[in-house]
């Protein structure tokens, strides 16, 4: 997830941003700040729109994630 964090940053390459987060995809559950970051990542690359929908649908799963992690 760092390698990808990284990629958002500094590289404006998409196909490499996409193979890293599609691979973090993989392992969304076991990622803190996977959302997040891939909301960032839409962000960057498409629009402020879509990022916020992306957000919505994954709210109860985020949701989800911070009630496990606070146990």
């Amino acid at each position: 997830m760092k390698l990808a964090k990284l990629h958002r940053k500094t590289n404006s390459d998409i196909a490499m941003q996409s193979s890293l987060f599609k691979e973090c995809e993989k392992l969304s559950n076991k990622i803190v700040d996977f959302e997040l970051e891939f909301a960032k990542y839409i962000l960057k690359h498409k629009n402020a729109h879509e990022a916020y929908q992306y957000l919505q649908t994954n709210f109860d799963k985020i949701e989800n994630k911070v009630n496990t992690m606070a146990k």
